[in-house]
């Protein structure tokens, strides 16, 4: 975690422009907040780094965020939380 940081945040969504708006509104609170657009590269950095936060879009192109967040790969995000689509009652 790099200093200052209250914690670290890896943030799946493959909308761009909402993925950008939350990790600048996350790293303005003091998190350290890394985004990605692709489930696969989420995964890969979930392997490299730790995270204390997967915040993750739920229906994606390709490995979505229900691969992300249940991938026996990944055991380094020590919290998970999922975020529905916009647009989505569930």
């Amino acid at each position: 975690m790099m200093d200052g940081s209250i914690g670290k945040i890896l943030i799946v969504d493959d909308e761009v422009e909402l993925k950008n708006i939350l990790v600048e509104a996350l790293t303005r609170q003091g998190y350290e907040a890394t985004g990605f657009t692709a489930g696969e590269d989420a995964l890969a950095a979930l392997r490299g780094q730790e995270f204390d936060v997967l915040l993750t879009d739920l229906m994606m192109p390709g490995i979505d965020g229900r691969a992300d967040a249940g991938d026996e790969h990944a055991p380094s995000a020590s919290g998970k939380c999922a975020a529905p689509r916009s647009g989505s009652n569930s």
